[in-house]
């Protein structure tokens, strides 16, 4: 029997509500399902006792498979994660539980001694820090100029190097990477180069992913939910919608202003923003985005959702007449393909992996303003028939991408002697 180990602490530190999760989610109930029983056991490391949430979703994930949890211990403590990208003392149980090991988080580091498959998903705070040096990871001269103060700066700039070292541990330490886009494949492999990593012996492939978590959900929305929508008239009338976060990469003054720009033409349109970052102008911690909401001359229609549930997010992904997309850096952009899928049109810029994504039904734009406020009205102005045609077409296109050759390459991994 193969006894695979899956760090699960994945799902116990915030990445079960981010794209982290949702890729274990997805890969390990594909290779719960394609695993006998009797051949396969799941070893599932976790921090300490596992809550009832990450319980159900475990339960969830291995339905009718033969899994088990085993303790890594206690947190890593400050000096620890610093020190190492994994104790000794965690090591060491990795390497005496299991035959082969999976890792969706390098920052949670690879045991030596044992085989290992790395998923990586990008490498976003460590390119964008010296551009975004308040909400990513900055040099320190890059941060000192930005108008840190010298402690802070000090704190990126050890988080930074931090990071540098977890990176270059998870892939000298992996026998196989998958990445989650051809983009981040390519980004690897320049990565590999520029910290003068062998990644020769190593197979590095690029798997897209699926939007599987929208297909399924035929649920409909509770009253309390219906009550939300209704009261603020997203039943009836026509309007754009974000959903995600509002750090620096998500251009949300420009989306902001965009919509500026199409309501001064005389349009009437609502912008809706939703996600934990949009619970009120308060929670908005992006300096830009706050500004942007509050100096706007139409912001009594830019309403802000908070968190809401997926019956909601499927709601107004099919009604919207947009879902925008102005986001910088992706190392896969989930929530493009999620759109699609449910028939609404994509307006985002034409960069990263994003290229790899965008099909039928999307409206490519240059990083402005200007550019998004151009291509939300070349999609708002089609006719009914023409609309139509597109969310065929989208939802088409859409269907293409799932997990089903990412799972197949994990297989490949398990079964591999």
């Amino acid at each position: 029997m193969t006894r695979v180990g899956i760090d699960y602490r994945a799902m116990q530190i915030g990445h079960q509500f981010r794209g982290i999760g949702s890729v274990l989610r997805n890969v390990c109930a594909g290779i719960a399902v394609s695993n006998k029983v009797e051949d396969t056991e799941f070893i599932l490391f976790t921090e300490g006792p596992v809550d009832d949430c990450a319980d159900k979703e475990a339960k969830s994930i291995f339905k009718g498979a033969n899994y088990r949890y085993c303790s890594l211990g206690d947190s890593r403590s400050r000096n620890e994660k610093i020190l190492y990208s994994l104790p000794k003392r965690q090591e060491k149980i990795i390497e005496r539980s299991c035959d082969k090991f999976i890792q969706f988080d390098f920052s949670l580091g690879l045991p030596k001694k044992v085989e290992s498959l790395l998923v990586m998903h990008d490498f976003i705070p460590y390119e964008l820090g010296n551009r975004y040096p308040n909400t990513y990871l900055p040099e320190y001269r890059k941060a000192r100029r930005a108008g840190l103060h010298r402690k802070h700066a000090l704190q990126q700039k050890i988080r930074r190097e931090v990071y540098i070292r977890n990176v270059k541990d998870a892939l000298r330490r992996a026998d196989r990477i998958i990445t989650v886009s051809g983009f981040t494949a390519k980004r690897v492999k320049e990565i590999a180069k520029e910290f003068n990593i062998d990644l020769d012996p190593k197979i590095v492939t690029s798997s897209f992913l699926g939007a599987s978590s929208v297909k399924g959900n035929k649920k409909e929305m509770d009253h309390f939910e219906k009550h939300i929508i209704r009261g603020y008239g997203l039943d009836k009338n026509p309007f754009i919608f974000w959903i995600g976060g509002v750090d620096d990469r998500r251009r949300i003054d420009l989306l902001v202003q965009a919509f500026n720009r199409i309501r001064a033409t005389g349009k009437e349109l609502k912008l809706v923003l939703a996600g934990l970052d949009f619970i009120s102008i308060d929670s908005i911690y992006n300096v830009k985005a706050k500004e942007a909401i509050l100096k706007s001359s139409y912001k009594e229609d830019i309403i802000l959702l908070g968190y809401i549930s997926d019956e909601q997010r499927n709601f107004l992904y099919e009604k919207a007449e947009a879902f925008v997309f102005p986001t910088e850096s992706e190392g896969f952009g989930l929530p493009l393909v999620e759109a699609l899928l449910l028939g609404t049109s994509v307006v985002c810029f034409k960069n990263t992996s994003l290229v790899e994504l965008i099909g039928d039904n999307c409206f490519p734009c240059k990083e402005s303003a200007i550019g998004l406020s151009e291509a939300i009205i070349n999609c708002l102005e089609r006719s009914d028939e023409e609309k139509q045609k597109d969310k065929e077409a989208g939802i088409l296109w859409a269907k293409k991408f799932t997990y089903a050759d990412f799972v197949e390459k994990v297989n490949e991994f398990i079964k591999h002697r």
